[in-house]
């Protein structure tokens, strides 16, 4: 292992700041897990950073090109043998980058969760407990961790000096282009890359390689389409949206998968408004409700689909919610909203019960079951920290990866389908991805299609059935 000098300052005994300051923050360090020994060594090739921001990790940054309507073929005409070792190991070697942009961090910061990037710190910690975990059932990896910087170049000359036919599995990164070159040089070394966070349809073609964990952002729109039916009649559904904004060129893929329910066109209702006729005083949202209501012949509910997906979008969507909310009069209210919804401070545990908010998430942890207690506890004895929901996405991850690899061994790629194990705080529902072509569907990729809905509840949120 590379050695450094610790660069970061103590914070309040926090020991995961310590921890990662001796591990994850050296520009390119071999870490190990599951009891195997560290076996990375020699100097790195200087590499000049480059100035990126790294937003958020979610699936957001999906540019609106990017929407095109998912087709249903028969898996039945698309098989292309692919030559997989079945061979099982006593070890299985993964590289994985995350991206952490060291030498970006601020390590003079009050709170560790001021950290930048601290997400993925706690993602990592989370993949280290696993790795425990998983020498405790005999199961031994041996995991090569590296700071993308989320530069290319960089990671172009690890993948040339320090990955080789012994790899097993490619974990990471963050951006579309190290995904891409990540996902090309799987493809040509017949070596599985996994993608946790970012979700595109352009990042892989043709590639039986390529493993996508985050649902792409249609998918999302399906399941709340698909759990809003079932449980409203559509003449109550209404999706919402500012007039000549992207909200109403969303609605399609919603009408789409109404349609794939109730094989009738445009079957929900549509409700759109001018941005200043939101922010005026005359209240639109109560005009809209009264004028509704004139017409039915009982009281029903209402429910509303908010399409937006950005936090870059935060500010709108508060000022919709809390409209909502005051001029909403006796009338029962269910919102459904995507996963930006979950992490905004502004939308209180008011809004959340009052507007009975449901929150489509590919990802939640239950932190009261007692299986997430137990992670958090012994988060908490390494750690001296309270785990974020990254480090229990990290710990499902790995788990998930090394349970896999060493029940299929190399083959683990063919057998996506057979897990279905209920983890922290997914299930990995793990499916196939085929190109357009509707005479010979050609196998694009794997895609975790995992999608639960979620509303607050008792003090918490829970998954709704």
């Amino acid at each position: 292992m590379i050695l450094v000098q610790n660069l970061l300052q103590q914070l309040s005994g926090n020991k995961i700041i310590w921890f990662l300051s001796c591990t994850i923050f050296l520009a390119s360090c071999g870490m190990f897990g599951g009891g195997s020994s560290s076996n990375s060594g020699g100097q790195e090739r200087p590499i000049k950073e480059k100035d990126i921001r790294v937003d958020t990790v979610e699936w957001t940054k999906i540019p609106e090109s990017e929407f095109p309507p998912i087709n249903n073929v028969d898996e039945d005409l698309i098989e292309k043998e692919v030559e997989r070792s079945k061979e099982k190991k006593e070890q299985y070697n993964i590289t994985s980058f995350l991206p952490i942009q060291a030498s970006r961090i601020n390590y003079g910061v009050e709170y560790p969760d001021d950290i930048r990037n601290v997400k993925y710190l706690q993602y990592y910690a989370g993949m280290k407990i696993a790795l425990e975990q998983l020498e405790e059932e005999d199961i031994s990896l041996k995991v090569d961790v590296f700071d993308s910087k989320e530069d290319i170049t960089h990671v172009k000359s690890i993948l040339n000096d320090r990955v080789d036919n012994t790899t097993d599995v490619i974990l990471g990164s963050l951006k579309k282009d190290i995904l891409v070159e990540l996902a090309a040089f799987g493809k040509e070394n017949s070596i599985p890359v996994i993608s946790p966070w970012y979700a595109s349809q352009s990042i892989a073609d043709d590639n039986p390689f390529y493993i996508q964990l985050t649902p792409f952002l249609i998918d999302h729109y399906y399941a709340i389409t698909e759990h809003a039916l079932s449980h409203f009649d559509a003449e109550d559904i209404y999706l919402v949206g500012r007039n000549g904004s992207k909200d109403v060129t969303r609605f399609k893929y919603f009408q789409e998968a109404a349609f794939n329910v109730t094989k009738e066109e445009n079957v929900l209702n549509e409700f759109v408004f001018t941005l200043d006729s939101l922010n005026a005083e005359d209240g639109i949202i109560r005009s809209f409700i009264f004028n509704r209501n004139e017409n039915l012949e009982e009281e029903r509910p209402l429910v509303f689909i908010i399409p937006n997906f950005s936090m870059r979008e935060s500010n709108y969507l508060y000022d919709l919610i809390r409209r909502i909310n005051v001029e909403k009069l006796n009338q029962e209210i269910y919102i459904y909203g995507m996963p930006v919804l979950y992490g905004m401070d502004k939308i209180t545990y008011d809004y959340l019960n009052n507007l009975n908010i449901r929150i489509v998430m590919s990802r939640y942890t239950k932190k009261s079951s007692p299986e997430a207690k137990n992670f958090a506890a012994r988060y908490f004895r390494e750690y001296n920290d309270y785990p974020l929901d990254d480090a229990y996405e990290g710990y499902d991850n790995m788990l998930w990866l090394g349970r896999m690899l060493h029940t299929y061994g190399g083959a683990f790629i063919d057998n996506l389908d057979k897990d279905n194990a209920e983890y922290l705080s997914t299930k990995f529902d793990i499916q196939k991805v085929f190109d357009g072509d509707v005479e010979k569907p050609t196998l694009d990729y794997f895609e975790n299609k995992n999608l639960r809905i979620i509303q607050f509840n008792n003090n918490e949120f829970s998954v709704v059935k």
